[in-house]
């Protein structure tokens, strides 16, 4: 039997979107800030109310066991009844905020109801999506009461999306370690130097410790850092590999590397992430409904689209993206976020690792696995 562990929020956000990108709708707060607020509306939240309860299911869904965890922002039990209370943090008008307005945050709070449900044996769950303004400090809050079958049966539809994709991973995972274990160095013979800094590169990997490596132009630094930490993924040191640079010419050079590598025998998907701003096929970059085409029903046609890339493709660079996304009328940039969710080896700019406004939220926002990041020049990083 395959199985899956799964955090409720990445099963919301991947499952239940639906319908436009609309970025007019999707005003953010950085996470940290965030997070004070919760803490803050926690605090001052009625008697009764329960904070950060951890809830977990682990349901079967054909032949796929999943584990599925998390902890609901809010709990408030009564002796026959009980509320989820589901906060987010929004910039946006509080009086334009609608009850249709995100699949993904009722998605979430609804998992939360079905699993309390499960675990305290209520029939009827209310779930409430609290929205709190992060100037004003004031509050919208959205009811809605579910019934226990109701809430079971949106769980397994959730969960049954999922299975293909939890299939496609296993296949995919399997051959990426078998050809780790057969991959052989791909030139005839190491550079000065090249062998002990690939063999430093590997033993930081399996034994999870940073190394920093200064080594000159030449050194062919590129392959003495991807090769060994694709060779540590056999040996269980890591599930992805980010490979960060400053550089346009860097991360061409990093794409350069894994194409010979595939030459020699490597299985892997691997994504080269572009700018929005140079996979925007319009003008100007205004993602909603009203400007952009293919930001209309975005959500309805994306999921088709990743899974017919990764039946076709293993390497998704700026064009491959492209043709993908005209061919399905979706967004680029987003596609490539998505299809970063399947790829092993993920090629990008710093910022995706570390500025806290572009950060990869679906990796880092809750880390579940084992991941590597090499640090083209890194003296090049911020303090």
């Amino acid at each position: 039997m395959l199985s899956e562990k799964i955090s409720v929020r990445a099963l919301a956000e991947q499952g239940a979107q639906s319908g436009d990108i609309d970025a007019r709708a999707q005003a953010s707060v950085k996470p940290a800030e965030g997070a004070r607020l919760h803490r803050l509306r926690q605090k001052s939240a009625p008697e009764g109310y329960t904070p950060e309860v951890a809830l977990s299911a682990v349901p079967v869904i054909e032949d796929v066991e999943f584990t599925v965890s998390g902890r609901a922002d809010g709990v408030i039990f009564g002796e026959d009844a009980v509320t989820i209370d589901e906060i987010k943090t929004t910039l946006r008008a509080l009086d334009s905020v609608t009850q249709a307005d995100n699949p993904a945050h009722w998605a979430q709070a609804k998992c939360y109801g079905h699993m309390c449900a499960l675990e305290y044996g209520f029939s009827e769950v209310s779930v409430r999506l609290t929205y709190l303004h992060a100037l004003t400090g004031e509050t919208r809050q959205i009811t809605r009461a579910f019934s226990a079958e109701e809430l079971d049966d949106f769980f397994a539809a959730l969960l049954k999306k999922r299975v293909r994709w939890v299939r496609l991973a296993a296949a995919r995972r399997e051959e990426l370690l078998r050809s780790c274990r057969e991959l052989l160095f791909p030139f005839d013979s190491f550079r000065s130097g090249q062998r002990r800094f690939a063999g430093a590169v590997y033993r930081s990997v399996t034994d999870a410790r940073d190394l920093i490596a200064l080594a000159p132009t030449g050194t062919g630094k590129t392959i003495s850092t991807l090769f060994p930490a694709l060779k540590a993924m056999e040996e269980g040191g890591c599930e992805r590999i980010f490979y960060f640079t400053a550089k346009e010419t860097a991360r061409a050079a990093a794409a350069g590397a894994v194409k010979i590598l595939t030459t020699r025998g490597l299985f892997a998907a691997a994504i080269v992430l572009t700018a929005k701003e140079k996979l925007c096929p319009n003008f100007r970059c205004e993602c909603n409904p009203d400007a952009c085409g293919r930001a209309r029903g975005h959500f309805d046609r994306v999921d088709d689209a990743r899974y017919d890339a990764l039946g076709r493709a293993d390497f998704f660079d700026r064009e491959s993206v492209s043709a993908l996304a005209e061919e399905y009328n979706v967004c680029p940039f987003e596609l490539a976020l998505d299809l970063s969710l399947n790829c092993d080896i993920i090629i990008c700019d710093y910022n995706y690792g570390i500025d806290p406004k572009v950060y990869l939220k679906r990796f880092f926002s809750e880390p579940e696995g084992k991941f590597v990041f090499l640090c083209d020049e890194a003296h090049n990083l911020p303090d």
